[in-house]
């Protein structure tokens, strides 16, 4: 990290916002400081049907710029992080304090917020994501939530079930999200089974709050299938301490956040990017039973 950091020295958060080569430069800082060979691990690691996952801890040493720094690099070691902030920001930053009545559901902090696959619009698809602690105070509780579907035991039961019918994503009314995505997608709704078997492996498209029944069917199923996903003994929890990272294959991993304790002065930044792997990278994907 101190060798990393030493020859990015230069590139600044501005430089990184502005100047696209500069985040490849990062990236290459990073491969020459780790010795190399980081980039294909990583990527065999997300492509890997067995895996889809990995989680890198560097400390908490370092400054909340340094991490940005780190992020970008790594991000950029996989492919091109897609546009996701109305600024055109290639990452985002979600502040969770104490606050019950926050714009987003993703910051209310005294609930389990409900394990998810991110990606909603035709245009905004999203095959890895990642989640970086920046920066935490007076946090206990909030742990990531995670499930594999070849883990669920119930993935065929549900996968077969003839509600599992393609279904609407996207957004019902132009409440304050709108205002929010329109800035940087068309906001076309995407259509998918929410359960697809593709290429051996069992994938998932789920967002409670952007999934839209026509039906009471649909509905019931939709129902059914949260239920069981939350109760799977399947579920993994773990902490992320600050200057961690989580990356995950989101085809495959379903991903959630387990409530905080509350606190008058709790606070807790993380950094969130994400993309699309490379045509090259899916042919790559190697298919475990």
């Amino acid at each position: 990290m101190d060798r990393f950091l030493g020859q990015s020295h230069a590139i600044g958060l501005t430089d990184m916002h502005f100047i696209p080569y500069k985040r490849y430069l990062l990236a290459d800082n990073f491969l020459r400081a780790s010795g190399g060979g980081f980039d294909t691990q990583l990527l065999a690691r997300l492509c890997d049907y067995a895996s889809g996952c990995a989680i890198v801890q560097f400390g908490s040493a370092f400054a909340r710029e340094d991490y940005i720094k780190l992020a970008t690099a790594i991000a950029h070691l996989i492919s091109k992080p897609s546009i996701q902030g109305p600024g055109g920001s290639y990452y985002g930053i979600s502040k969770i304090v104490d606050d019950d009545n926050p714009t987003l559901k993703l910051l209310y902090p005294y609930a389990n917020f409900s394990l998810h696959a991110d990606g909603v619009f035709e245009d905004n698809p999203v095959d890895w994501l990642m989640m970086m602690q920046l920066r935490e105070q007076h946090v206990t509780g909030g742990k990531s939530r995670l499930l594999h579907m070849a883990d669920w035991d119930a993935y065929d039961v549900f996968h077969d079930d003839p509600a599992n019918q393609v279904i609407r994503h996207g957004l019902l009314e132009k409440d304050g999200r709108y205002d929010v995505f329109r800035k940087f997608t068309s906001l076309e709704p995407s259509r998918a089974r929410i359960l697809h078997k593709r290429d051996g492996m069992n994938t998932v498209k789920f967002v409670d709050q952007y999934v839209i029944p026509e039906t009471i069917a649909q509905a019931r199923f939709i129902e059914r299938f949260q239920a069981s996903v939350e109760s799977s003994p399947q579920v993994y929890e773990t902490a992320l301490p600050v200057g961690s990272m989580i990356i995950l294959n989101n085809n495959f991993w379903m991903h959630g956040r387990s409530a905080f304790e509350q606190h008058p002065h709790l606070e807790r930044e993380q950094l969130r990017q994400y993309g699309c792997f490379t045509e090259e990278q899916l042919q790559g994907i190697s298919q475990h039973g």
